[in-house]
């Protein structure tokens, strides 16, 4: 590679260039449940609860068989319209093993941008919170959505009791009762990680109407690299039982922790950014989950209690 000015204070153990595997995106999950499966990887103080890397992974199977069982097909776009919490991750890593295409949505969208998404982005499926059912229920109508599922907060507490959905009509389910009535065991899947849809994510709309944004899983898979090893140092190796590995990590930077700051199974971040941003769950939900990290996070940022 050609020699850049920069190298000369590059920090030691970062690779100045990367080989990217191609694989799909629950290829990050599931290589940290077979690496570190009794590790923590999601702790949300404000429910009181945590799971294991080993249980997310057994939770987001569950939740692709579910989608399945919904006539979720490959290239299908699911909409997921959640704050952080648990079934966010699940739910993510769900569609990704589904092959489903995944659109983020803020939960905090008026009833006109949901709409406009939910049309333009074609999803069938919209995954939400019972608190916003109400708009759901005005614009649901308006689009080709066919199914429904709701997460509610008694969901993420013990003694996680599943919502009620009969009075939001057919075809909306509890998030809760689709993951206890569905075996960890997603029908097999075949996908092209340079040719398949991962994301299709939305802009901000500040110079116009926001537009969806599409990247492969290979996109996704190789974003989230970047970023990892940025902060880890080290390399990406998919071996032959196909776990992604990270190898020639420096270990304790000499120039301290500042130059690397995440050592691969060992470190806690702290997650302030929502995962409904396009860039959160690339950087803050695919970077952690991949270098084995624990994520600590809550709902929405609440100073007080990251502090």
């Amino acid at each position: 590679m050609q020699d850049r000015p920069w190298y000369a204070r590059w920090p030691a153990g970062l690779p100045v260039s990367l080989d990217y595997p191609s694989v799909p995106v629950y290829k990050l999950l599931e290589s940290s449940a077979r690496k570190y499966p009794d590790r923590e990887a999601l702790v949300f103080p404000v429910y009181g609860t945590s799971m294991t890397y080993a249980e997310l992974w057994e939770k987001a199977r569950r939740f692709a068989a579910a989608l399945s069982r919904l006539g979720v097909r490959r290239g299908d776009v699911v909409c997921i319209q959640l704050s952080n919490s648990p079934h966010y991750a699940i739910a993510y890593y769900g569609l990704m093993l589904a092959g489903a295409v995944f659109t983020p949505s803020h939960p905090m969208q008026s009833p006109l941008e949901l709409r406009r998404q939910l049309v333009d982005s074609g999803a069938e499926t919209l995954i939400v919170p019972d608190t916003f059912m109400p708009t759901v229920t005005g614009v649901r109508g308006q689009t080709r959505v066919k199914n429904v599922i709701v997460s509610g907060e008694q969901e993420l507490v013990p003694p996680f009791t599943p919502v009620h959905v009969v009075s939001w009509g057919p075809r909306t389910y509890s998030f809760q009762q689709l993951l206890l009535g569905s075996p960890p065991k997603p029908p097999p899947l075949r996908l092209n990680p340079e040719r398949d849809i991962a994301h299709l994510a939305y802009t901000g709309g500040t110079t116009g109407v926001s537009k969806g944004v599409v990247l492969t899983h290979k996109a996704v898979v190789t974003n989230t690299l970047q970023f990892a090893h940025w902060t880890a140092g080290g390399r990406p190796y998919l071996d032959r039982s196909g776990v992604l590995q990270i190898v020639d990590h420096p270990g304790p930077h000499p120039g301290g922790d500042w130059e690397l700051p995440v050592t691969p199974g060992e470190s806690t971040m702290l997650v302030a950014v929502p995962w409904s941003h396009a860039m959160g769950t690339v950087g803050y939900l695919n970077v952690p989950v991949y270098l084995g990290a624990t994520i600590v996070c809550h709902p929405r940022f609440d100073a007080g209690a990251y502090l």
